[in-house]
């Protein structure tokens, strides 16, 4: 029976710990707006923004439809839109349901039905809005893994 391959052994004087001065001091970076946020265009094979002297542009909703190249993202510009749109017919949704448990309650109809319906509302909204924030956060997760390997393509020189 073999043994497995023992993993290389962590050195910290490799990463500049251990050293006298402590570990080493990076400058810090200037905040920066991501570009799925700030709807900027970025032409491609430009540095940066307004590189070149160049101004910024920035793309509308009806600009980006339009864009062939597909240099635009429109979904992050609909992500709000779409995130307050769920909101609004998931609280309808609970509100309807709530109001039902009340009339059923009220009018004898099966009183524990009722009530389960009354209790089970908020958490239904609960579970309902969590999953559409999850779905929402990792669809703008994605357009800003696309922007951060755009900006080390850019960096490393590659097409």
């Amino acid at each position: 029976m073999t043994t497995p391959e023992q993993p290389p052994r962590f050195n910290p004087q490799q990463y500049g710990y251990g050293q006298q001065g402590g570990p080493p001091q990076q400058a810090p970076r200037p905040a920066q707006q991501p570009q799925w946020q700030s709807g900027a265009h970025q032409v491609p094979g430009q540095q940066g923004p307004g590189a070149q002297g160049a101004p910024v542009r920035r793309k509308g909703l009806v600009g980006a439809l339009l864009d062939t190249k597909f240099d635009a993202m429109v979904t992050p510009m609909l992500v709000r839109a779409f995130y307050m749109l769920a909101l609004t017919v998931i609280s309808l949704q609970c509100a309807f349901f709530l109001i039902l448990g009340l009339v059923v309650v009220e009018k004898d109809w099966g009183w524990v039905w009722g009530l389960l319906m009354i209790g089970v509302s908020p958490l239904v909204w609960l579970v309902e809005a969590l999953g559409t924030r999850m779905a929402l956060e990792f669809v703008i997760n994605q357009f800003k893994i696309t922007e951060e390997l755009q900006k080390i393509r850019r960096s490393t020189g590659g097409a």
